[in-house]
């Protein structure tokens, strides 16, 4: 055998394990509004297909609930990209310099809904009454609070770990309301929607800076295309939403006021 051959095979490793370590990998979050299954179950998809149309390594992260969710955000080690609501997108923006990449198309708002046996005409008869909600900084308990400013005259907030939870609660009657996206109240016409917030844009994802320009500028490419093709489209179907499309700071510019009294909003370290 050629003496040059080991040498080669040596090279050949050499280089393999070299472009291995340049390899980058890029964690996405997502809201823990389902169960940790749930949470893989349909934004799985959304980090492999942007795995495949970038080319980048993406690997989607779960959270158990919205308490160690909140505080890995905030120490800014954990989250490369993020897709949720407008008043973290904005946080992130102001707080962590985050970069805006798209936006799901149209508005959200949430509704406070009331079990089916339950009748409730204002929300000031909630006062002191059981309500299911997840832990700040979700969206509906941010809402909550923003309802409720008095301390002294809120609802029991009876914390639950995902938004199935919440159903589960309201239909069994343990509870007597919850606030839950709009659309889902759509899903369950027993339940009885009391009051809808204004609307709001839509969920976004951002990108810590620590990723490269380049990265965000093919990972926003394959958000904005993604209804072109058949892996795209089943990752929106995945999701549940009809696409994405361009945004910017100024879009979610004022929301995280909305995180006013929730702990850690003005500490970031």
């Amino acid at each position: 055998m050629p003496r040059f051959l080991p040498r080669l095979a040596t090279c050949a490793l050499a280089s393999l394990l070299s472009t291995s370590a340049l390899a980058e990998s890029y964690t996405l979050a997502t809201p823990p509004l389902l169960s940790q299954i749930e949470q893989k179950r349909q934004y799985g998809p959304l980090a492999s297909y942007l795995s495949a149309a970038t080319g980048e390594d993406i690997q989607h992260l779960t959270s158990v609930n919205y308490i160690s969710y909140w505080e890995r955000m905030r120490q800014d080690r954990y989250y490369d990209l993020v897709l949720d609501g407008a008043h973290l997108v904005d946080f992130r923006i102001k707080k962590l310099k985050h970069i805006p990449i798209a936006k799901v198309t149209n508005v959200l708002s949430y509704s406070f809904v009331t079990a089916p046996k339950t009748q409730v005409f204002d929300t000031s008869e909630l006062v002191g009454k059981p309500v299911a909600g997840l832990p700040a900084p979700s969206l509906g308990a941010v809402q909550l609070l923003n309802l409720f400013p008095n301390p002294v005259r809120q609802p029991l907030l009876v914390q639950v770990d995902n938004i199935d939870q919440v159903i589960e609660r309201l239909k069994n009657g343990s509870v007597v309301g919850a606030f839950i996206p709009t659309p889902m109240a759509a899903i369950y016409p027993e339940l009885n929607v009391v009051q809808t917030t204004e609307q709001m844009p839509h969920i976004a994802m951002t990108a810590s800076p620590r990723v490269p320009e380049a990265v965000i500028a093919k990972i926003r490419t394959a958000l904005l295309d993604a209804g072109k093709s058949e892996a795209g489209r089943k990752m929106l179907q995945s999701i549940n939403v009809e696409g994405f499309e361009p945004t910017d700071a100024a879009t979610y510019d004022g929301f995280s006021r909305l995180l006013d009294g929730v702990w850690g909003y003005n500490k970031t370290d």
